[in-house]
């Protein structure tokens, strides 16, 4: 995990051990730049504050776009004033599309796939997916959902991701990074995939963390969260400074052959349709 800068911890520090009036009180005193790291920081403190006063939980009823817009929404903030961009609500990955349709020519010309699609979806300036996150209303840990979205379905999109960027940066074998989040109800994980040797994905998991449920708990459960979030972008902005900084000339190839470094993920066959034959009358 990437350590916070100085001016995080201090400012993290100066809120612990405070009971929720003090704590309120220190968060409303602070006067930071609008794009700093801090100034997050107090915003996320203040919504969480109002979204405890009112009544927002349990979270029965409400949808994942709720529970993203309102409990999460320290995510998208994070990224408002950073080169990676966050895009929310569920949108098709690109990468994912890409895998899908390689094998795709006029002499079997089947339906284009769209690629699968992530609630998350974070972006370079140059528009390479570098990240992904799901979210989920089911709470817990261990889940059918999260084994299903973070133990398969997001694991395929960031090797997907990572595809894509060897693809265009084949010298970045060793040093890509995909970062991605899964939400459960009230609780946070970050997976990071990596290539030490190369070759083989190696996926790493860090958390949980939880959305504090009542004001109390705000002061020891909050930061943890922020840390968890800013550290995944400081992980895509990182991978950004990567892809900025390559200066090895990328070689041509033939069309349709790829290079010896990118394994492709598993792409399930379509199903053919039969269609019905039309009742001709006599």
């Amino acid at each position: 995990m990437p350590v916070m800068s100085v001016e995080v911890e201090l400012y993290l520090n100066e809120l612990a051990d405070l009971d929720a009036i003090q704590l309120l009180e220190k968060v409303d005193a602070g006067a930071f730049p609008m794009e700093s790291d801090c100034k997050w920081i107090q915003n996320s403190y203040r919504d969480a504050f109002r979204l405890l006063r009112s009544g927002f939980f349990p979270l029965n009823s409400q949808t994942e776009g709720n529970v993203m817009k309102q409990v999460w929404s320290c995510v998208d903030t994070c990224f408002d004033f950073s080169p990676i961009k966050s895009v929310s609500g569920e949108k098709c990955s690109r990468a994912s599309a890409d895998a899908g349709n390689k094998d795709r020519c006029l002499s079997h010309l089947g339906r284009q796939s769209p690629g699968r699609k992530m609630d998350y979806l974070f972006t370079t300036k140059t528009d390479f997916e570098v990240g992904c996150g799901e979210c989920a209303l089911v709470g817990g840990i261990k889940t059918t959902k999260e084994l299903v979205d973070a133990g398969f379905k997001m694991p395929k999109v960031m090797k997907d991701m990572a595809n894509s960027l060897l693809l265009n940066y084949p010298g970045l074998a060793h040093d890509i990074c995909i970062v991605s989040l899964y939400i459960g109800g009230d609780a946070m994980q970050l997976f990071t995939l990596d290539f030490p040797a190369g070759y083989v994905a190696r996926l790493d998991g860090f958390g949980p963390v939880y959305s504090p449920k009542e004001e109390n708990h705000i002061c020891f459960a909050l930061p943890s969260l922020l840390q968890m979030v800013l550290s995944s972008r400081q992980l895509m902005e990182e991978m950004q400074c990567k892809i900025q900084n390559y200066k090895t000339v990328k070689p041509i190839n033939r069309i349709g052959v790829v290079p010896k470094q990118i394994v492709p993920t598993f792409i399930p066959a379509a199903a053919s349709v039969r269609q019905k034959k039309r009742k001709v009358s006599s």
